[in-house]
């Protein structure tokens, strides 16, 4: 990016600002709304209530496409679900349940470069699980980086996505924002790069996997009667108990102060026109 805007320390934020072909800009300005409804990417952040169940149901109902997403696997190792689904249906639910969640909204447009789509500044010894792990990172910021384009096929456009989640590491008070050749990030990214192919009225999902509960077998802790759990007994390699450190996808979605999280909704409008003849010319 030409830029890196500046972030509020402990601080999660929606950034409007990046590089490439097409310049970000809010939808909420005017200006940009009609180009909205005609081509690019578009970015789109709900904040819902952790305990309201919204966002498991609409994963839950797009369950059978979770596996479709190249990527997924690596991307669930730091902490973040992700699925594609038909957005008409993940607005309904959205504004049925979710109100007035909405709360912000980019148009990427066509997006060939990484634009930053949300990051959070950590401090010098924050510690996360990273790829499982737990981590102590420097002064850095971690974010979710997205690029986007529109590719054509024989049956009609779709949009090419991307999206990886990486962290860069803040030299004082500033980082280093000069020019990247294309296609580079500027920090290091922390999975292999999520990458989905949208048709139009398709949408991807992110969001953060529920926190680690209790395995269903733990249960045999109880007695017979099915009463008062039993303590475990200590032994050989138990320790003091003491809750994991955040996920990348849990210091970037979740806000635990305010028991809310956040759901992350990428979609876009392929350009007119981008279409693979079936047959080759003459």
């Amino acid at each position: 990016m030409n830029a890196w805007p500046r972030l509020i320390a402990g601080s999660v934020a929606l950034l409007l600002s990046g590089c490439g072909s097409t310049p970000s800009a809010s939808v909420d300005d005017p200006a940009v709304s009609d180009r909205i409804s005609q081509t690019g990417l578009v970015a789109e952040r709900w904040r819902v209530p952790s305990d309201s169940g919204i966002v498991e149901t609409i994963f839950a109902d797009a369950a059978s496409t979770a596996m479709n997403v190249r990527g997924v696997v690596t991307m669930r190792s730091d902490g973040f679900r992700c699925a594609v689904a038909e957005l008409a249906d993940v607005e309904r639910m959205l504004r049925t349940d979710a109100g007035n969640g909405l709360a912000g909204r980019t148009w990427h447009g066509e997006a060939t470069t990484w634009r930053t789509l949300i990051g959070r500044r950590t401090q010098r010894g924050t510690v996360l699980l990273v790829d499982g792990r737990a981590r102590r990172l420097p002064e850095s910021i971690v974010s979710i980086e997205i690029r986007g384009w529109s590719l054509p096929t024989v049956e009609d456009a779709v949009i090419q996505l991307q999206v990886v989640p990486v962290v860069t590491t803040v030299a004082g008070t500033r980082i280093d924002a000069s020019p990247l050749p294309p296609g580079r990030l500027r920090g290091t990214p922390l999975s292999t790069a999520l990458e989905s192919t949208l048709r139009p009225g398709q949408c991807l999902l992110i969001a953060s996997v529920p926190k680690l509960q209790t395995p269903d077998g733990d249960d045999a802790t109880s007695d017979a009667a099915g009463t008062e759990p039993r303590s475990r007994a200590p032994g050989i390699g138990t320790g003091p108990a003491g809750s994991l450190p955040a996920t990348i996808a849990g210091w970037l979605l979740e806000d635990t102060l305010a028991n809310t999280e956040n759901l992350i909704i990428i979609h876009g409008r392929p350009r007119a026109g981008t279409r693979v003849a079936r047959t080759p010319p003459a």
